[in-house]
């Protein structure tokens, strides 16, 4: 397994001390692995349809969707989200799988930002590529929600036998691990570590807009206890009237409405 952490910094914005911090653990706890930043340097966002789409729509988090499986594909190595903070040693971890995943606890989906580990062109991130390249990025709230990077990868899964459990699951060369490794939530803003936990995710969605990162979070906060379906739409609710006017909350939620029905 070629030795290589992969995280994706569109926008231009300035690093935030919480991910510089998490980029310490990822040293301490994988030496020796070479840390590469993808961004507007070294990676062509405009070669892309579907990067070049989201980029220009200001979504980076969808850009980093892409450039995510790209960059294992083409390299190999890690791909871990700038949420991602690392509690312990992962070289053992994975020396004993071929390609690696993990469980996002609130939705049973996998979640390629908590961890994703294969060889430089293996198939299944390829095929992750292909169904990006076959897509025409769209930038609404109801594309968005339908084409997050979890829904893209599990339903990919689901096609060849993953079931939505929180329990291991090998699919071919991939060892899907349960969400007490990469995600161990507990309840709001809590962690519930154990012997298997590799490290906690914070979901900072840091480089998202500030009314869009309060959504995502509340929403994974209140998933433990509604579900994320309900959890979802509570988010919604408490967001739009903590951002806009009463108003303007209003207008925006019936039209979201109106838009899920069409």
């Amino acid at each position: 397994m070629e030795k290589i952490i992969h995280y994706c910094w569109f926008g231009r914005n300035k690093l935030s001390q919480h991910a510089l911090d998490v980029i310490e653990t990822w040293k301490k706890y994988a030496p020796g692995y070479e840390i590469k930043c993808w961004n507007e340097d070294n990676f062509n966002v405009n070669d892309h349809p579907f990067t070049k789409a989201a980029y220009e729509s200001g979504r980076m988090a969808f850009v980093s969707d892409y450039v995510r499986f790209w960059a294992v594909y083409n390299y190999g190595g890690i791909y871990m989200d700038l949420g991602s903070e690392l509690i312990k040693d992962i070289r053992g971890l994975v020396a004993s799988y071929k390609c690696i995943s993990a469980i996002e606890k609130s939705t049973c989906t996998v979640n390629s930002g908590l961890f994703l580990s294969c060889k430089k062109h293996d198939s299944l991130a390829g095929e992750v590529l292909s169904k990006y390249d076959a897509l025409e990025y769209v930038d609404s709230d109801d594309f968005r929600s339908k084409h997050t990077v979890n829904e893209m990868f599990t339903q990919l899964l689901m096609e060849k036998g993953f079931q939505k459990k929180d329990e291991k699951q090998s699919i071919g060369k991939w060892t899907i691990l349960p969400s007490d490794c990469f995600n161990p939530l507990y309840g709001i803003g809590g962690f519930h570590i154990k012997k298997n936990t590799y490290s906690i995710h914070q979901y900072t969605a840091s480089w998202r807009e500030p009314k869009e990162r309060y959504r995502d979070q509340l929403t994974h906060r209140l998933a433990f206890y509604v579900g994320h379906r309900t959890g979802e739409v509570l988010s919604r609710l408490i967001t739009e009237f903590r951002f806009e006017d009463m108003d303007d909350a209003f207008k925006n939620l019936f039209s979201k409405l109106a838009n899920h029905h069409r």
